[in-house]
């Protein structure tokens, strides 16, 4: 029951212009039968203009101008519970069909192209995009460009966005005779990455063990018969040198 909720009357709106004119014949919108039960208020520095007041002096729509055309505020809503504007639908029909005309009429000029790579030179200029593109590639690269008065945006194609997957047959046919490898995974899963990875730790492992086995290799020890004719050798030297005999050159001959 709603017959407790205070009800707001339209207290004056553009019959002359704008969302709210007159139909073409001259009859006006009946704007003045609207019921407003529940309206939101527009806290804004900017001038705006009024198309719909209410009792007491708050917009009920309100424009702000741009180069565009403008752009538009309505402090209500469509619910049964703030107003009658679905109830009595005429002004609300009347009123998106001439924003939506006002906003293609805006656009018109503005376009969207797939992505295209052709390598001509362009004759566009390059409103919004990287600054290291090169005129070749504009029809290729995203971004939005100039010609004359058009202006148009440049995005990939909407194919590329297909999610659409691909079966096990086919998938099969269409590598056919190539080597690879598949991966089957889901978010989240990091399987398939340690799968990628163990043979690189395993080979780094074999080649630590290797070094290591090369590090701790023991000398090679002497030999006992190298020791033992290094020993004989000292023991022969010094009886000799004891017993008094000079070692004598091999080259001296003994005197007759």
């Amino acid at each position: 029951d709603r017959g407790d909720d205070p009800v707001f009357r339209v207290n004056s709106w553009r019959g002359d212009q704008d969302l709210l004119a007159a139909t073409n014949s001259g009859v006006g919108l009946p704007v003045g039968s609207l019921e407003i039960r529940g309206y939101a208020t527009l806290a804004t520095e900017a001038e705006l203009s009024t198309l719909a007041e209410l009792q007491g002096g708050q917009p009920l729509l309100a424009k702000l101008p741009t180069d565009a055309g403008g752009v538009y505020f309505c402090t209500t809503t469509a619910g049964r519970e703030a107003s009658s504007l679905a109830e009595s639908g005429i002004v609300l029909f009347v009123a998106l069909q001439r924003a939506i005309v006002q906003g293609q009429e805006a656009l018109g000029k503005v376009t969207q192209r797939d992505a295209a790579e052709t390598g001509e030179e362009s004759d566009w200029e390059m409103v919004a995009g990287s600054p290291d593109v090169l005129s070749t590639a504009y029809d290729a690269t995203a971004g939005i460009y100039g010609k004359g008065d058009l202006t148009f945006a440049v995005n990939r194609r909407a194919e590329e966005d297909n999610a659409e997957l691909v079966d096990d047959d086919a998938l099969a046919s269409l590598f056919a005779g190539l080597q690879f490898s598949r991966v089957d995974a889901t978010a989240g899963d990091l399987g398939g990455l340690v799968r990628e990875v163990w043979r690189v730790f395993l080979i780094l492992m074999i080649i630590a063990l290797i070094a290591e086995a090369a590090l701790s290799l023991p000398r090679k020890p002497r030999t006992a018969a190298a020791g033992l004719g290094e020993s004989f050798g000292q023991e022969t030297s010094k009886i000799t040198r004891d017993a008094g005999f000079a070692k004598r050159d091999s080259n001296e001959v003994p005197a007759a």
